[in-house]
């Protein structure tokens, strides 16, 4: 019962819903259409029942999401493969809502983390000032976190964030990180999304992004920005020695030539430098580049909200779960461009940086790679290591991207999604 003299107000059609709502809660129902089922119930009774202080955890019962169901995903490729263990999860959709309605022209910062990383989002939420859809994973007893931290957030977050809570029945062996990340970018609202991860920060508020993205469609035609990652230089502190952040490119460029900032994972290159830059040379520019897609390329970016595929749900832990996305939209005839004035940058130490945890299961990882040249007719696609023979990825930098050429491969190129 809603207490506050609210009962007389409850229509007939509310009551009906909780009546539906307790059946689906028992009841078996394909993905797609639970999926439907809790985008509605988020956008009107949960928003209801939070205002009236009651415990959304007791109405809204949430889909056990089992490895591989997202068929809009690449995990199509070494289905018959054994993904890395995770524990089974239930998923929460906007447990909170924003206060206000985002801009649907607008990006959407989209960002998955367990609960010891929930202090991160104020400071992304000061950095950035937009929306943001943020997945976050706890264990039941960890509830009371959630809603202590949801009661004590600043107004900024209040009004932009969108929170998912995904629940895990029990200890998880591998971080489900690309679940998460479909968790939240499948909730965003806006035309936009951002697509970076919780350690990482934005340095610059959404409207200055929000300008490149503009700049960058003024350049591209409308069908040809749907197929374009808006991909970001990532930086990191270049010593032992930690300092104020840079507020713009200039100050970013004085710390590089002072070999105070670097390229971030200096010791893994490949991972975030613009695989036809250095990043000397994109510190000079000033207008959008396009650059070459390289093995194991996995760049923070900016993209047209459902003109990708989701991430592949099986990739848990370390290695491979954002690279094999990108490999992916390459072989399928995505561009890739750099934004020239905006980037990323995370707090690691030189040090830091070097202590990345192996893959979390490599064999699982290569299998996937293998199943993927074997269906793009290579046999040799080693994880990380085979882009430059791959037939199917342009090279624009490297003069081989006729317009001709393109069109067959694209016409030809098995679908993703």
């Amino acid at each position: 019962r809603v207490h506050g003299g609210k009962s007389r107000d409850i229509n007939k059609m509310l009551f009906l819903k909780v009546v539906v709502l307790i059946l689906f809660s028992s009841i078996s129902v394909h993905a797609e259409e639970e999926k439907e089922w809790h985008e509605y119930f988020s956008m009107d009774m949960q928003k209801f029942y939070y205002n009236a202080k009651l415990q959304i955890s007791s109405w809204n019962k949430p889909e056990t999401i089992s490895s591989g169901i997202d068929m809009d995903s690449t995990s199509q490729f070494g289905a018959h493969r054994q993904p890395p263990p995770s524990a089974p999860l239930k998923f929460f959709y906007n447990h909170y809502s924003p206060r206000s309605q985002p801009d649907p022209k607008k990006i959407t910062l989209t960002l998955q983390m367990d609960i010891r990383r929930l202090s991160l989002l104020e400071r992304h939420g000061s950095h950035w000032k937009g929306p943001m859809s943020v997945a976050i994973l706890i264990f039941d007893h960890e509830w009371p976190k959630i809603h202590d931290f949801v009661s004590n957030m600043s107004p900024n977050l209040k009004n932009n964030m969108a929170l998912h809570i995904v629940v895990a029945a029990k200890q998880w062996k591998f971080y489900p990180i690309n679940k998460m990340r479909n968790a939240a970018l499948d909730h965003a609202k806006t035309k936009w999304v951002f697509i970076l991860d919780s350690d990482e920060d934005t340095i610059f508020d959404m409207e200055t992004y929000y300008a490149e993205v503009e700049r960058a469609e003024k350049k591209l035609t409308p069908q040809k920005m749907r197929k374009t990652v808006l991909a970001l230089a990532s930086w990191q502190w270049g010593t032992e020695t930690e300092g104020k952040y840079p507020e713009t490119k200039k100050d970013l460029k004085v710390l590089y030539d002072m070999g105070l900032a670097d390229c971030k994972a200096p010791h893994y290159y490949s991972a975030y430098k613009p695989p036809s830059f250095s990043m000397a040379q994109w510190l000079k520019n000033t207008e959008i580049r396009r650059t070459d897609y390289g093995d194991a390329y996995e760049a923070y970016f900016i993209a047209i909200r459902n003109s990708f595929p989701r991430f592949d749900p099986r990739f848990a832990g370390f290695g491979g779960d954002k690279s094999f996305l990108e490999l992916n939209m390459a072989a399928n005839g995505y561009s890739f461009y750099l934004l020239p004035n905006v980037f990323t940058f995370v707090p690691d130490k030189r040090s830091t940086a070097m202590n990345h945890a192996p893959p979390s299961d490599p064999e699982f990882i290569q299998g996937v790679w293998n199943d993927f040249g074997q269906k793009y007719g290579c046999s040799d696609c080693k994880s990380y290591s085979c882009v430059q023979k791959c037939p199917w990825i342009v090279h624009p930098n490297k003069g081989s991207d006729p317009a001709e050429s393109r069109a067959k491969k694209v016409a030809n190129a098995p679908v993703v999604a």
